[in-house]
């Protein structure tokens, strides 16, 4: 996790880290001075240091809402790993302000799963306590010209900072397709 402060004024980080697996759901903070940069290698340690009750072993992974106040010239980076065979396999991406998130229907194009690639598709609920639980509708299309069929999969809800992870959800498509999620609050 990368975090910047590219500011004239020192921010404080506030933290909510809500568990999607293991333990560990709990705020913290920390201090950023202004003009400054820091590298975290381990998040999930980082954000124990802080006091937030993240086991130090098992599995574990959730959501991450950063708050910054003093400084509204704060990003974060972050990237994602797992082990593969060869090393390491991930992607890098900047946070998401909370109002950018999406209301209406999303469609996420070219999917693909085979032997080299899978297809997980992630969802998350950005709101806040006060907005309260979401309900997600995913519906899989395939994306093979011979069989050109869906499957709606079951609603979830997610609570704030609620997190799910569908994978293979290409498995019964022939490894093409694409999802439509729609949001209702």
């Amino acid at each position: 996790m990368i975090l910047t402060n590219r500011g004239s004024q020192n921010a404080t980080l506030n933290y909510t880290y809500t568990a999607a697996f293991g333990e560990g759901t709990g705020t913290g903070s920390d201090f950023l001075a202004a003009g400054k940069q820091t590298i975290v290698p381990d998040a999930i340690s980082y954000l124990a240091s802080l006091g937030i009750p993240i086991p130090g072993s098992g599995s574990r992974g959730g959501t991450l809402s950063v708050e910054s106040s003093g400084s509204s010239e704060v990003t974060v980076l972050v990237r994602t790993t797992t082990v593969v065979a060869e090393g390491r396999a991930g992607l890098a991406y900047g946070g998401i302000p909370s109002d950018a998130g999406f209301a209406e229907t999303v469609y996420l194009c070219g999917l693909r799963q085979n032997t080299n690639d899978r297809a997980n598709v992630a969802v998350q609920n950005m709101g806040t306590a006060a907005q309260g639980n979401i309900t997600l509708r995913v519906t899989v299309f395939s994306g093979e010209q011979s069989s050109l069929t869906s499957t709606q999969l079951p609603a979830l809800t997610l609570s704030p900072g609620g997190f799910h992870q569908f994978g293979g959800i290409l498995s019964s498509y022939g490894g093409s397709g694409y999802c439509q999620r729609l949001c209702q609050g």
